[in-house]
């Protein structure tokens, strides 16, 4: 991702069956042949820390259902987190970790999470 730039993230969320293992569950989302899971209704929360360890108050972004995340095709597990240019325009460019979590009581779940590299554009 670049400093200072729109950006539509989309997240396919999957259904991993009971006593499958972590590596034939990523094998069966490469093939396609993967299962979504129905988010409808779902509260998700994502976020763009600069360490994964740092509070929560201390994330660079952080979208919400109520704001910036949308359940674009939720009976397909489809969900989309909008980043706009302000978001990101002051922050360095750096290496930072991302995740995207289910918040509603009783069901929190990490649903994605890895690293993100902000870049520093030509343009400005």
């Amino acid at each position: 991702l670049f400093l200072g730039e729109d950006k539509t993230l989309t997240f396919t969320i999957y259904q991993r069956p009971p006593g499958m293992s972590e590596s034939a569950f990523q094998a069966s989302i490469e093939a396609g042949t993967a299962t979504p899971k129905d988010i409808t209704g779902w509260s998700l929360s994502w976020m763009l820390k600069q360490k994964p360890t740092h509070a929560d108050a201390l994330a660079k972004v952080t979208k919400t259902t109520a704001d910036g995340i949308t359940l674009t095709t939720p009976g397909s597990g489809v969900c989309t987190v909008a980043l706009e240019d302000d978001d990101t325009a002051d922050l360095p460019a750096n290496t930072y970790w991302h995740e995207l979590k289910r918040t509603d009581a009783g069901f929190e779940t990490i649903l994605s999470y890895g690293s993100c590299e902000l870049r520093q554009a030509v343009h400005r």
